[in-house]
């Protein structure tokens, strides 16, 4: 990935959003993961006698699976300590593993000079902070608490957590109540599943959904490949935190010994070249609390325009106009859907009708029963409507949602109530349920979001609505043919060695 700028830009440029790594930028990870791994590991080859070895090349095929390198339920998991355990609780026989790892996060489970302060003076000046990571969401959660981060970090976005053992629920699991385990202020959401650094999608979609400019925004990264690389690409100002840098550490070996991580990656992260082809914007060589030096930090809200009433009403107007055409494009199409199953019904009920009083017509050598062809004019007909509905009013509907969403986003301080748009494509995802349904979604529908989440949007709808009804008039027309809805006329007088083509 190739990372460049066309120079430096002012020493000092205004900003209202700083977006941070939390990995080796805020705090230690790298060193706080080794002290926490290695106790631990030390304490299960201990109690079990077992070869170190063998031990870590286990760890490493579970932290594959489930795509982390903190995976919370690893001891139960290694197939060489299950003879040892014969039936015993994991948790009591290696205990002493378990509060060996905990005792070392508590010691080393803390933020690197000068950030706290730091970010402070930042949150001081009402600019508002968004942290971004790769960590899963329960320990994502963990260390914004104990470090002291929830709400001085207005948003962080994370991965969802690796699921739980089919006995487990997170009931079972935790000694305090739900509340204890959650964030009070900072507001934590979820980046999409399988997405990694350098993502440029997830940034930019952190930055829309906030409401954001990319001009008033700062990346802070550690990593020049993932971080650094990733803001630049996305055209969002970036500073490099040199100082936590990881990789040159001997402990690191342990690191890449049990990764998660692909060996394409590894080697990535070793590629200390890298730093030829991608160039930092700034760089924090010792500290957090250079980026002072580097950015005018201003309060996000100042920098918005102010409003009049006048104004509000103004752009109230402008959204009342764009929802009004919005209503006006979905009540065609639910014309259109409901003239389509008057129609429908119409044509089954003239197929029962034909299939009774066998009417037909002669075609060739052929006697053909206008049942077997009115399927097929249905199937037909209800393409066009597809066509119409999809393709022509629907268009049309989402350009003015997809408008009306800009609006509110962009507004959504000034104005909170301009919501609706975002309410409803919120609510609008629909995941099918029963078998029989998700196998003929699976079928029918060819939406790129529907393959990727399993969530029938708009367009996956109307697909499922109007693609099984084309199906099952085709298979109507097979079967009614295939019932004598088509005969082979044969006079009395008529042999086939007296059949000639016609010219």
């Amino acid at each position: 990935m190739m990372a460049q700028t066309g120079g430096r830009r002012p020493e000092t440029a205004r900003k209202t959003a700083l977006i941070t790594d939390l990995d080796n930028t805020l705090f230690d990870w790298a060193d706080i993961w080794y002290q926490c791994f290695s106790a631990m590991l030390d304490e299960i080859v201990r109690i079990s006698g077992l070869n170190r070895e063998t031990l870590i090349s286990e760890i490493r095929a579970i932290h594959q699976k489930y795509g982390t390198s903190e995976y919370s339920f690893l001891i139960e998991e290694l197939p060489s300590l299950q003879p040892l355990l014969k039936g015993k609780q994991a948790t009591e026989m290696f205990a002493p593993a378990i509060e060996a790892y905990r005792e070392q996060r508590r010691q080393n489970l803390k933020l690197f000079p000068t950030v706290a302060e730091t970010l402070l003076k930042i949150k001081g000046r009402g600019t508002r902070i968004i942290g971004y990571t790769e960590s899963m969401g329960f320990y994502s959660n963990y260390r914004i608490r104990r470090l002291g981060l929830d709400g001085v970090l207005d948003y962080v976005f994370c991965p969802e957590d690796h699921v739980l053992p089919p006995d487990l629920t997170p009931e079972k699991l935790r000694a305090y109540p739900a509340s204890h385990y959650e964030l009070r202020y900072t507001k934590q959401l979820f980046t999409p599943k399988g997405s990694k650094k350098p993502d440029t999608v997830v940034l930019n979609a952190i930055i829309d959904d906030l409401g954001l400019t990319k001009s008033d925004c700062v990346y802070v990264g550690d990593n020049l490949a993932k971080d650094v690389a990733m803001a630049a690409d996305c055209g969002v100002e970036d500073a490099w935190a040199e100082y936590g840098q990881a990789h040159k550490r001997p402990e690191y070996k342990l690191l890449q010994d049990v990764t998660h991580w692909t060996p394409e990656e590894v080697e990535r992260e070793q590629r200390i070249k890298a730093r030829e082809h991608v160039h930092p914007t700034h760089t924090l060589a010792k500290s957090f609390s250079e980026i002072l030096e580097h950015f005018d930090f201003r309060d996000f809200h100042m920098e918005r325009p102010k409003f009049t009433d006048e104004n509000r009403k103004e752009i109230i107007d402008i959204w009342k106009t764009i929802v009004g055409v919005q209503q006006h494009f979905n009540d065609i199409e639910m014309r259109i859907r409901s003239m389509f199953v008057t129609v429908l019904l119409a044509l089954i009920a003239s197929i029962g009708f034909l299939m009774d009083k066998k009417l037909a017509f002669p075609v060739w050598i052929f006697n053909v029963q206008f049942a077997t062809i009115i399927p097929l004019v249905g199937a037909v007909g209800t393409c066009l409507f597809y066509f119409m509905d999809r393709y022509w009013y629907h268009r049309l509907l989402v350009g003015s949602v997809n408008h009306a969403i800009e609006i509110e986003k962009k507004y959504r301080d000034d104005i909170p109530e301009l919501s609706l748009s975002d309410a409803i494509g919120k609510e609008s995802p629909y995941k099918p349920r029963g078998r029989l349904i998700r196998f003929v979604a699976w079928l029918v529908v060819r939406e790129r979001r529907y393959r990727k989440t399993g969530d029938l949007h708009s367009d996956a709808k109307i697909e499922l609505f109007y693609k099984p009804i084309i199906v099952l008039l085709l298979a109507a027309t097979v079967i009614i043919a295939s019932m004598g809805g088509v005969t082979l006329e044969q006079p009395a007088a008529w042999r086939w060695w007296d059949f000639t083509l016609p010219v």
